[in-house]
């Protein structure tokens, strides 16, 4: 009688099965290792391209096409790639923004026109229209409405 493999060892043979259906041409689009393996990669794009623009917002304006140089592709194949998650890289942009924006805005040592300048806004105004539009509020507003909790602050 055979022993079963242990979790961990049964999820590496997964793994292992997943990058070779990928490399087998025996292995087509109706195989479920290969829809798994293409869902991961499409969602992960949209992430991989959130965390590019953390990186790189800082007083530029993002470029797709720097977004797609970073990630080793062409400009077009990261389009297709967002455009089938229905998203498209003006959304992430803004999306990132939002969120970065918010958590720029925690921290009180960083004053507004310093949070346009790192969400790579070319002035205080686009960044104030833009934070209106998401929020329904001025920035400076929503700083003081949503301070830092604690144990953030206190971490500085």
């Amino acid at each position: 009688m055979q022993t079963p493999a242990h979790p961990m060892l049964r999820r590496c043979e997964v793994q292992v099965q997943m990058q070779t259906s990928l490399s087998n041409p025996g292995i087509h689009k109706g195989d479920p290792l290969y829809e798994l393996e293409q869902h991961n990669a499409t969602r992960n794009v949209a992430d991989q391209v959130k965390r590019t623009l953390k990186r790189s917002l800082a007083g530029r304006r993002p470029v797709l096409q720097d977004v797609a140089q970073e990630l080793g592709t062409s400009t077009r194949t990261l389009q297709r790639k967002l455009g089938d998650m229905n998203v498209t890289f003006k959304h992430l942009v803004e999306e990132t923004r939002r969120e970065m924006a918010q958590d720029y805005l925690r921290q009180s040592t960083i004053d507004l026109s310093g949070v346009a300048f790192l969400l790579g806004y070319e002035d205080s105004n686009s960044f104030f229209r833009a934070f209106q539009e998401w929020e329904g509020t001025t920035p400076g507003e929503w700083r003081t409405r949503n301070p830092a909790p604690l144990a953030h602050a206190v971490g500085r």
